[in-house]
């Protein structure tokens, strides 16, 4: 009952494994926990952020879960049983708190937003469409980043369930190190090489972005940095160089962070935001690349308390779920320079307005790419 976080893959492969009980006190666990657990049919408990939607994100088959929470709710309404069911809400802990920097942010669960529900579903068809997912929350030696984990289990189901995007297309890293997110760009060069560029990509990255105060140049900032520098960090030159290099008939990128600050950095952190002071110098682009980021230059990317996910990705999801999925580029982006900043100056008092970087090559072809290819 103490165990707070399961790490990725812990169980994976483990055929003799027959049946899991999982604490409702858990506060994370990792992707493909179970995965390959083939004897794995009986469920005794689950923490409730754990359904049939997301099960398999998590290796858990979809009967098992179904038939747990069945289980569940036969119990809770059967007169004879009472304690059953009270017992299970006695384990369903208040809202977590995290503390960071010295003020309280009170946490809302995944699937408490209204984008979490009712999620379009359309065909798997888009086999030679691919999904890079990278949400950073957890934080070693930096305030934590709220709700980017909900961000990356959100726009993971979208891609799978709205965009049609096959689940082996779809790679996911929650708390991703530097190294993880070195590898998952060595992989979709690979994957640019064996699809001879006959393929689009779609990038998402939730998590904190900085700037060196002395360099200006920006930074990804891995769950693991130490500091704001070169060797902990991942260039955003680099990364743009990366996207720019691939052959792929596009490459969609949207980044909730943001890479300078206007207040202290304790402040905006401890209130939600995803940046850190001083300003960084302009990237360019090249390519097929076109990047959606959550702000403008000297703006703060903020988190959107009421609905659990980063403001920008709010809005992001928001537009996926009305049109289903179908909506070009230039009309998601219209509808995100629209919406955010009416959210953002009544929900946190804060101005915060997307922005759009574009490879020069592209002219205005890019606003009638459709998303969901």
């Amino acid at each position: 009952a103490s165990l707070k976080s399961i790490e990725a893959k812990a169980f994976q492969n483990c055929s003799m494994l027959q049946s899991v009980f999982l604490s409702d006190r858990l506060l994370s666990v990792g992707d493909n926990v179970f995965r390959g657990c083939r004897s794995l049919d009986r469920i005794l408990s689950l923490p409730e952020t754990i359904t049939t939607d997301n099960c398999h994100y998590y290796g858990l088959a979809y009967s098992a879960v179904s038939e747990y929470y069945d289980g569940l709710a036969k119990r809770a309404t059967t007169k004879s049983e009472p304690s059953a069911a009270l017992a299970h809400s006695q384990q369903i802990p208040e809202p977590v708190r995290k503390k960071d920097a010295g003020t309280v942010v009170s946490m809302v669960k995944y699937g408490e937003s209204d984008v979490d529900t009712d999620i379009p579903v359309r065909p798997q068809t888009n086999s030679s469409t691919f999904a890079f997912i990278f949400a950073n929350e957890n934080y070693s030696s930096m305030p934590d980043v709220p709700f980017a984990v909900n961000d990356g289990k959100s726009f993971y189901n979208y891609c799978l369930r709205t965009l049609g995007i096959p689940e082996e297309n779809i790679t996911v890293n929650y708390n991703a190190t530097l190294g993880t997110m070195l590898q998952g760009m060595e992989y979709m060069k690979q994957l640019d090489a064996a699809f001879r560029g006959d393929l689009s990509i779609i990038v998402y990255y939730a998590g904190h972005g900085a700037p060196d105060e002395k360099t200006s140049r920006a930074y990804m900032i891995p769950t693991d940095a130490f500091a704001i520098n070169e060797r902990t960090c991942y260039p955003l030159e680099d990364f743009y160089k990366t996207l720019g290099s691939l052959k792929a008939n596009n490459v969609k990128v949207f980044m909730d962070a943001c890479f300078s600050g206007t207040g202290r950095t304790e402040d905006m952190l401890a209130l939600g935001g995803r940046s850190v002071k001083a300003v960084p110098k302009k990237e360019t682009l090249s390519g097929n690349v076109v990047v959606v980021s959550a702000t403008a230059s000297d703006q703060t990317a903020w988190h959107y308390r009421r609905q659990g996910h980063g403001l920008f990705t709010y809005c992001l999801l928001k537009k996926l779920q009305q049109t289903g999925g179908d909506v070009s580029m230039g009309e998601l982006c219209d509808y995100l320079e629209s919406e955010v900043p009416k959210i953002s100056i009544i929900s946190n008092k804060k101005t915060q307005t997307p922005t759009s970087l574009v490879s020069p090559g592209l002219g205005n072809r890019w606003k009638m790419w459709q998303i969901k290819n």
